[in-house]
């Protein structure tokens, strides 16, 4: 592998004033973020690089040429559609709350099935703003799908109160600081990003109030960013953080950090961390160690990021896709990627869906957000994940005595590291 060239850039800002909207369901119990069919009122937004901000935005044929307008008029319940192109702008935010069983969502529509436009990359290039997304005092909020880089400080920013919000299914890099910070706001979700070339950390959980309890990080691919992997940060406590199944190389500081404020309630598992582990983290018994053989990050120009971003590659190798070589990531996780929603997205190159054991990292193509598949809610898979974590890493740390039971049963509930734990 060449030498690692970061590419980043900059960043902005954006409000507007809102309709009128019924009262939502205020203190409702922090359960699931439950998401119900839409409410009677609630209204789609169209955005299209070849729009209009002068239109209702109601439709693809009056579409705003701006997310800042859409945002501008949306709150819980309703939906934001982004079509394909470049859109220079920044600290993009909705008027209003989203709600329980009224969550507000951007939507990045790429394969262009919801604008009419042909499929591309959905971008916010937040040249000369501070953030690309900055969801602050706002819960319940769905970013989905986009590349977020440039900004002069975080990719995506969910704070102040932003509890129960979602990154899912983005590609975030070349932003000046961190790629994803959750600050002060709890049981927030990041699932399924590529985050990368970053000058601060990748995911970041932490705050100076609150801080940002039972967050999670699943399923992401963090790489080559300036500081740490995901931390989980000690100025105030960010409890029960959960970590796990992501893929995590080449950053500057440690791939997992947990300081000691955090520690309570900190589930780690099934991650394949080449960085090391800082503060209070430690490796878990289903982590994996070795190169996480991705295709080739840097692109045939050896540049990691930035404008030349369209050749890095950070599919999985795999036999099967013609590769020589067999990322240890693939089919890494002891659960199924139909539970995980992963069917239709792929870690190959050739775009195979991941139709087995899930693939840890990200998958290309992804749409869904963890929210919305589930009838029990996301609470409730979040509930499942750390239970068989916390029973691995028991069984994992029980030595040889842990393999008295059925190989094959360990392998189940455990993942493929548990022949060579038992070997």
């Amino acid at each position: 592998m060449g030498k690692l060239t970061h590419t980043v850039m900059y960043q902005a800002v954006a409000t507007g004033a809102g309709r009128p909207r019924p009262a939502g369901r205020i203190g409702v119990l922090a359960v699931a973020l439950c998401v119900s069919a839409a409410p009677s009122w609630a209204a789609t937004f169209y955005v299209r690089a070849g729009g209009n901000d002068a239109q209702n935005g109601r439709s693809p044929a009056t579409a705003f040429a701006s997310i800042r307008r859409a945002a501008s008029l949306a709150g819980g319940g309703d939906t934001v559609v982004v079509g394909p192109g470049r859109y220079t702008e920044g600290s993009l935010t909705p008027v209003g709350n989203g709600r329980p069983g009224e969550v507000m969502r951007f939507v990045a529509d790429r394969d262009g099935s919801r604008t009419g436009d042909a499929a591309g990359d959905v971008t916010v290039d937040a040249s000369g703003f501070e953030f690309g997304f900055r969801i602050s005092s706002r819960p319940w909020v769905i970013v989905n799908g986009f590349t977020v880089m440039n900004a002069m400080e975080e990719g995506v920013a969910v704070k102040s109160g932003s509890h129960h919000s979602v990154v899912a299914n983005c590609i975030i890099l070349s932003n000046v600081g961190r790629g994803v910070w959750v600050r002060d706001s709890p049981s927030v979700i990041v699932f399924n990003n590529l985050i990368y070339a970053n000058g601060g950390t990748g995911i970041d959980f932490g705050g100076e109030g609150d801080g940002s309890s039972g967050g999670v990080a699943l399923g992401n691919t963090v790489y080559g960013n300036g500081l740490d992997g995901i931390r989980a940060e000690g100025l105030v406590a960010s409890r029960r953080v959960t970590v796990a199944q992501n893929v995590i190389a080449q950053n500057l500081g440690r791939g997992i950090n947990v300081k000691e404020l955090s520690v309570p309630g900190f589930v780690g598992q099934w991650n394949l961390n080449i960085d090391g582990y800082g503060s209070e983290a430690n490796k878990s018994a289903f982590d994996f160690t070795g190169s996480p053989l991705l295709v080739d990050p840097t692109g045939p120009d050896q540049v990691l990021g930035g404008f030349g971003r369209s050749d890095d590659d950070f599919h999985l190798r795999q036999i099967l896709a013609g590769q020589t070589e067999q990322s240890s990531a693939v089919d890494g996780s002891p659960f199924s990627a139909r539970w995980l929603a992963l069917t239709h997205s792929s870690t190959e190159t050739d775009g195979a869906p991941d139709t087995a054991q899930a693939d840890l990292g990200f998958h290309y193509g992804n749409e869904t957000d963890l929210v919305s598949p589930f009838k029990k809610g996301v609470a409730h898979k979040v509930a499942q994940l750390r239970q068989r974590a916390l029973s691995c890493q028991k069984l994992g740390s029980r030595g040889t005595s842990r393999c008295v039971n059925s190989l094959a049963r360990l392998r189940h509930q455990c993942g493929s590291l548990a022949e060579k734990l038992c070997g």
